[in-house]
């Protein structure tokens, strides 16, 4: 006979009061398996960067752990570097550039009971670089796009 102990997967967390809690002053989750192991996933984790705010998700591992747990681990980077300013974005490849230490992004917010998989972080950084110089890339081509629209809006007046 399977016994769960569902106090064992609660999880409580006191946020410290500052501009990049955005008001959340804490949370309570609990995972309630289907299955043993769960495939399910949470994640909650704090922008540092930025604006800052507090990122909250639930993933849900219908045919097996993989997905669930890749995206548990890698969605909020993406998310924190969408949401930072191109300014911020070309400092951390410059100093990714220069060999220099890049501060971190998110604080995460961790359960003892989550998994995790320390062996994934390379790969995971390089793909989230491409992501952000690709965001940076989109931000010379639109300013390239203004400076012709301007130059040709000019031309027209003349």
């Amino acid at each position: 006979m399977l016994v769960i102990s569902y106090q064992a997967n609660e999880h409580s967390h006191t946020l410290p009061r500052g501009p990049a809690s955005h008001g959340v002053l804490g949370f309570h989750s609990n995972t309630l398996p289907s299955n043993h192991p769960s495939e399910d996933r949470r994640s909650s984790a704090t922008c540092l960067l930025g604006r800052g705010g507090v990122l909250f998700g639930v993933f849900d591992g219908h045919a097996g752990p993989s997905c669930a747990q890749a995206i548990s681990q890698r969605l909020f980077y993406y998310i924190t570097v969408a949401m930072l300013p191109l300014r911020m974005l070309q400092e951390l490849d410059c100093a990714v550039e220069e060999d220099r230490a890049v501060p971190p992004l998110l604080e995460w917010h961790k359960h003892p009971q989550d998994h995790s998989c320390p062996d994934g972080g390379s790969i995971s950084f390089h793909s989230l670089r491409n992501y952000w110089q690709e965001r940076l890339d989109e931000d010379e081509e639109e300013d390239k796009e203004v400076v012709w629209l301007t130059d040709t809006a000019q031309s027209l007046s003349c």
